[in-house]
């Protein structure tokens, strides 16, 4: 799994707040400020993913990770089991012959290619500033709002 890394700087002053805060409030701050950053991307992810049936835009999801004793925050958006067609997806993939079942043969002759669609990666930069200031705002009102 690729992951993409953001640090935000220049909160120097919400950051000496926060360290202020019960590690309850602090936790509860700082994951309710990953939350909005991460509706903004997943949103931007859903709305450019491409629908076929519908399952892989209906998939989409987001989880959050805080650890606050290593002082980090983790927030992915995911397609769950959908993820393996999401990359298929985004990166292309050969075809290969079906077998009387009808199911594709590991083993069976490439007999075409699926170019790439690429969503994630323009989903993700299209909504990164934009992510990064949703979660910025929501903690610095957060940390205010419990200070």
């Amino acid at each position: 799994m690729d992951f993409i890394t953001t640090e935000v700087k220049g909160l120097s002053e919400v950051e000496a707040k926060l360290k202020g805060l019960s590690l309850k409030l602090a936790t509860r701050s700082v994951r309710k400020a990953v939350g909005a950053g991460l509706v903004v991307l997943a949103d931007e992810v859903r709305s450019r993913t491409p629908v076929e049936t519908g399952l892989l835009k209906s998939s989409v999801a987001g989880t959050i990770r805080v650890s606050p004793k290593e002082g980090g925050a983790v927030g992915v958006v995911s397609f769950g089991p959908q993820g393996y067609v999401a990359r298929l997806v985004e990166f292309g993939h050969r075809t290969r012959a079906k077998s009387e079942t009808g199911k594709s043969k590991k083993s069976g002759a490439i007999i075409g290619h699926v170019p790439p669609h690429p969503f994630m990666r323009p989903a993700f930069d299209a909504s990164k500033e934009r992510a990064v200031e949703a979660f910025t705002n929501t903690l610095k009102t957060e940390v205010e709002s419990n200070s």
